[in-house]
């Protein structure tokens, strides 16, 4: 009886060592799933608002994913110099990373027409903008993915006060693509210059001002060199989210779709918070000592009518075909109340 028992027992650790060699066969034969690495840039610092609402966004793509997909943020300028981003998202350096429309004017002159828009993201994707906006993308390999800070306008900042409209002539301002020819109907003066530059070029006169929303200029100190601000915000900072057209066609669906509803949370999420973010950095710079100009309901009329002039005229040039279609989707235009 204890021989059969002994047999037994060594019949079922046999029984179990086989089974433990065939499992670790199969463990080996199946290798483990690997998740989808995906890397991003962004052009502007870490410590703005508008990379920290991209990194939020990263954050919330990961942990949505359940490990089947992973994006991985690898800095801002430093990593990537901001205008050559474009062209890295473009090529396939880097899967995903956001910019300003300031730098697409290149691969997609329509862009423009955001500066001529006051509509919300939803409301962009609702007419009709956004879906023909997303096929000209794609002829740069680029899939359009989000657009953010629609709430923070430009502003003139100027080391010099004004009263006037008229004043604003003959004054050196920080130029970029998008508003050349606004800053010359203006009778201003355009400099090139890097945006990590302004600071300096302030301070040493080389330039009398440049555009930005309120919240970078505090973000980035550049309060500590500027007079005043005309209170009069124009040129909706539109931040296009993008992911390399390649990348995207690559990806399984599900990713696809929660890359897209993520998106799209992020934009009404973002969205009032701008806003929110841009009316307390005003008031902030006022408590800094930086003035605020408001011109005379007069100066308002005509100011935005060259606004929207100026912008249209650049459409119109840049890409007269899909300038046309573009305009009659937007629904609220620059100058008009919401």
């Amino acid at each position: 009886m204890r021989k059969k028992c002994v047999i037994s027992l060594v019949g079922s650790i046999c029984l179990l060592l086989v089974a433990l060699v065939l499992m670790t066969a199969y463990a080996k034969a199946t290798p483990i799933e690997e998740p989808i690495k995906l890397n991003a840039v962004s052009f502007i610092a870490t410590k703005t608002h508008t990379a920290k609402t991209f990194i939020e966004w990263i954050e919330m793509v990961n942990e949505r994913a359940g490990g089947k997909m992973k994006i991985k943020f690898l800095g801002g300028p430093e990593v990537i110099p901001a205008r050559e981003q474009v062209e890295a998202l473009r090529t396939g350096v880097v899967d995903i990373s956001i910019s300003p429309i300031a730098y697409h004017s290149k691969i997609v002159p329509a862009c423009i027409a955001w500066a001529l828009s006051k509509d919300t993201p939803w409301e962009e994707r609702k007419s009709g903008f956004f879906e023909h906006m997303s096929k000209l993308y794609e002829k740069a390999n680029i899939h359009l993915l989000a657009e953010i800070g629609k709430g923070a306008e430009m502003y003139f900042f100027l080391n010099k006060e004004i009263k006037t409209l008229r004043e604003l002539r003959g004054l050196k301002i920080r130029t970029i693509p998008t508003v050349a020819t606004l800053l010359d109907k203006l009778g201003c003066k355009g400099v090139t210059i890097p945006r990590g530059d302004i600071y300096v070029a302030m301070e040493r006169g080389l330039i009398d001002g440049f555009l930005s929303p309120p919240s970078l200029v505090i973000d980035l100190g550049q309060h500590e060199v500027t007079k005043c601000f005309v209170d009069h915000g124009f040129l909706v900072s539109v931040i296009v989210f993008g992911v390399n057209l390649d990348t995207w066609n690559s990806l399984p669906k599900d990713m696809q779709d929660l890359l897209s509803q993520t998106a799209e949370e992020i934009e009404r999420i973002d969205y009032p918070r701008y806003f929110e973010i841009e009316a307390k950095a005003k008031e902030r710079l006022v408590e800094l000592g930086v003035k605020k100009i408001e011109f005379s309901p007069e100066d308002i009329k005509r100011f935005y009518a060259i606004v929207y002039e100026s912008f249209s005229a650049d459409l119109d040039r840049a890409d007269p075909k899909n300038g046309s279609i573009l305009k009659r989707l937007i629904i609220h235009k620059v100058g008009e109340g919401r």
